[in-house]
């Protein structure tokens, strides 16, 4: 599964009067996670090793969803473990038939969290994503200095910036620039194909994504074991990443319970090639690191955050 640092499409831009963005994406980033994003114990038992060989041929779908941390969300949903207390055991099953349970049980999810710690160039990106429901999602981005936040909706979507984001968007001009400060703070209506867009700039992070990506774009698969992941005991698939858009990682899924993916592990570049589709471009390069999800079933419902502003004329949403 190749992740990269999440980036905003923003045709935001020409609405609010900052510069024209020529094209909807001002850009998409191949990401480099350097770190654990929480600090939860994992213990690693060996085992003998299962191997699947060859790329992985699944093209099912995610669900949308939503979920977020910055002004949207309103009431909390029941607390669960997915809407089941159980799930299919994984005994004995390839390592190919194990990320495929653990992508059928993502996308049943009635919601979970998301928290990513990324790199690229020694920059670090930290996303915080909480999905609820099958079209609704908010996250928090922080790159450096700048900081913004998203909130999808079925029909709708919804962004917020600080000073230093809405900078980096804005042109030299002054009042470029004084645009910016005027915007920082501000949740604004993302204009035409917001909702879309917004799930796009996730990339392979993205609720409608995630589940799908990780059945896909696998070198040998080999079952390395079990850890313990935030208290709940997880079997291992290892990628050796030796095919062309596979990425050199482990996958830490639930042994009991619902098969939820815990945690992700990058641990080299992914390979250039392969099928080329929404979660792999054939650049190579890809992602090292961490990605975790928690709070299956137990996340807030989103709602549109009630001072929203249009981008192009400042009128309440």
């Amino acid at each position: 599964m190749r992740t990269r640092r999440a980036s905003i499409v923003l045709c935001v831009l020409v609405a609010v009067g900052i510069a024209g963005c020529g094209t909807t994406t001002v850009r998409h980033v191949t990401t480099t996670i350097t770190r654990p994003a929480t600090t939860s114990a994992t213990t690693t038992h060996g085992a003998p090793p299962t191997t699947t060989t060859g790329p992985s041929s699944s093209s099912t779908t995610g669900a949308s969803g939503g979920a977020g941390s910055g002004g949207g969300a309103g009431s909390g949903r029941g607390a669960g473990s997915g809407g089941s207390t159980s799930g299919p055991s994984l005994t004995g099953k390839s390592p190919r038939a194990i990320l495929t349970a653990a992508s059928h049980a993502l996308r049943r999810a009635p919601g979970y969290a998301m928290r990513a710690d990324l790199v690229e160039d020694h920059q670090r990106t930290i996303i915080d994503l909480s999905e609820s429901g099958l079209t609704r999602y908010e996250a928090s981005l922080s790159t450096g200095r700048a900081t913004y936040e998203l909130i999808a909706l079925p029909s709708s979507a919804f962004l917020r910036g600080n000073r230093a984001f809405w900078r980096q968007q804005a042109g030299s001009s002054s009042s470029s620039r004084s645009r910016a400060a005027t915007l920082a703070g501000h949740w604004l209506r993302v204009p035409h194909s917001g909702p879309h867009a917004v799930t796009k700039s996730l990339g392979t992070l993205s609720p409608d994504r995630l589940a799908r990506c990780l059945t896909e774009d696998h070198g040998t698969l080999t079952i390395a074991g079990h850890e313990t992941v935030e208290h709940r005991r997880a079997i291992v698939v290892r990628d050796a990443g030796n095919a062309p858009g596979a990425t050199p990682s482990t996958m830490a899924i639930a042994a009991s319970g619902p098969p939820y993916l815990l945690r992700y592990d990058a641990t080299g570049a992914t390979r250039k090639g392969g099928k080329v589709d929404v979660c792999n471009d054939g650049k190579g390069d890809g992602a090292t690191g961490t990605i975790t999800l928690d709070q299956f079933g137990d996340t807030a419902a989103i709602t549109a955050p009630p001072d929203a502003e249009s981008g192009s004329g400042g009128t309440t949403a």
